[in-house]
This record gives C-alpha cells, structure tokens and sequence, in this order.
C-alpha cells in the first residue's frame, strides 16, 4: 500500500480545479523542495514541530520567486514595469524567507 503524503492530497484535490492559479500550485508542489516547505509549514499549524534544512528551504524560495519572476515576463507590462514587479516580489519572498527562517 502506498503511503499517502499531503502533497498527494494537495495534488488531488487540486486537480478538480480548472484555473491558471491552481495549475501553478500544482507545478509548485511537484517540486520537492516546495513539497518538503509546504510539508513542514502544516505540520508546525498543527502543532507538530518540525524543522527544514535550510538549503530545501532557499530552494523552495527560489523556485517560488523564479515561477512569479517567469509570470511577470510573460505579462504584458512595460519592461520598466516588469523590473519593478520583479524586484518587489524578490524582496518580500527574501522578508518572508528571513522571518520563515526565524519560525
């Protein structure tokens, strides 16, 4: 029997939903490193305390900020626009990373 883990369940549940968002969630969480920070992240929600290498954690981050960064490329924004929407999302994924990593 396979065990089941949240990220099956996530995908599941997730896959009756037809929208861009819950298609980028999908492709989020197929990573392992988001996997393993979404993991993490309920478990502490629910009490359980459970802790991240912090590499995993970075690269979490990271992929996040290069989805957002790929979205806002694809966008119709003005280059300026885009540079600037990039650099915002970058520095609060960094803020949230900082105070993730102090949890």
């Amino acid at each position: 029997m396979k065990k089941i883990t949240l990220r099956d369940l996530f995908l599941k549940e997730l896959s009756t939903i037809n929208s861009e968002m819950a298609t980028q969630i999908r492709m989020a969480i197929k990573s392992p490193d988001v996997a393993e920070l979404l993991n993490v992240v309920i478990a502490n929600g629910l009490g359980v305390k459970q802790v991240i290498k912090e590499s995993v954690f970075d690269n979490a981050i990271d992929f996040l900020i290069s989805s957002v960064h790929r979205d806002i490329d694809n966008s119709s924004l003005k280059e300026e626009e885009k540079n600037n929407e990039k650099n915002n999302v970058s520095s609060l994924f960094q803020i949230l990373a900082g105070n993730g990593k102090n949890i």
